[in-house]
């Protein structure tokens, strides 16, 4: 991904504003999961899609989940495939996240550009998961769109202890 697509995308962010950008699962519709504006916006839109929040550490997840077991880390590490952790307590995050989900997941990313955007955001960014790609109409201003298609996967969703949730 270019420098020029970070730099926009966290433009758009700090404007409270939606951005469309790439993962390891394909394309996400994100904001900043702090932004109690940007937030509403992101869970009209997603409708009935689930909402993952994304972060780029361990660290971070640990000041966003109320109760973490480390053991965790060490699951995540080994997965192949991507990975989202269902958490009961979510703190420091946009008010209408937290209650309009009384869990959420969380998923370390591991793809080079959304690692890169999140660090420097310096903020989590809750997204979710965008079925079909129609550029015409979706009024996203962020991202070159015209670089390679990706794959559409999903997150596999666990609750920990290895409780499987989805």
């Amino acid at each position: 991904m270019l420098e020029s697509d970070i730099v926009n995308c966290i433009k758009t962010l700090q404007e409270k504003q939606l951005i469309l950008f790439p993962s390891e699962i394909g394309w996400l519709v994100g904001a900043d999961a702090t932004s109690d504006q940007a937030v509403y916006s992101l869970l009209t839109a997603a409708q009935e899609n689930p909402v993952t929040i994304l972060v780029a550490s361990e660290r971070e997840v640990m000041q966003h989940a109320v109760s973490v077991d480390l053991a965790v880390f060490d699951f995540i590490d080994q997965s192949i495939e991507p990975l989202a952790v269902l958490y009961d307590g979510i703190v420091r995050i946009a008010q209408e996240l937290a209650m309009a989900h009384g869990a959420i997941a969380i998923h370390i990313v591991r793809d080079e550009f959304c690692n890169n955007l999140i660090k420097r955001f310096k903020k989590p960014i809750v997204a979710f998961q965008l079925k079909e790609l129609n550029f015409k109409n979706a009024g996203f201003r962020a991202l070159n769109t015209s670089h390679e298609s990706f794959p559409f996967h999903h997150y596999r969703v666990i609750r920990w202890p290895l409780e499987q949730f989805q």
